[in-house]
């Protein structure tokens, strides 16, 4: 369990020492230069797909219903072809 202890402190020793090594690297090394890039014409986005007319569906004259189930309390009874 020490042995696991004392290789836990290493790592965690060694992680700090890279973590310094990376900030002095970034703060030593030169920024690149950044070009100004030529204005960039905008993106083509098509236009989305035409809506369908659902006008239709909400007249009540229009609209069928197949079938209505009414359960009297308890449970619902298996669906058709159900077997135990």
């Amino acid at each position: 369990m020490a042995r696991l202890v004392g290789l836990s402190e290493d790592i965690k020793r060694d992680r700090a020492k890279r973590i310094k090594e990376i900030r002095w690297e970034n703060e030593a090394r030169p920024r690149p230069a950044v070009e100004p890039s030529a204005p960039r014409a905008p993106l083509a986005i098509e236009a989305p797909p035409p809506r369908r007319d659902d006008r239709g569906w909400n007249h009540e004259d229009e609209r069928y219903i197949e079938r209505e189930v009414v359960y009297r309390g308890g449970r619902p009874p298996p669906p058709p072809g159900w077997r135990r």
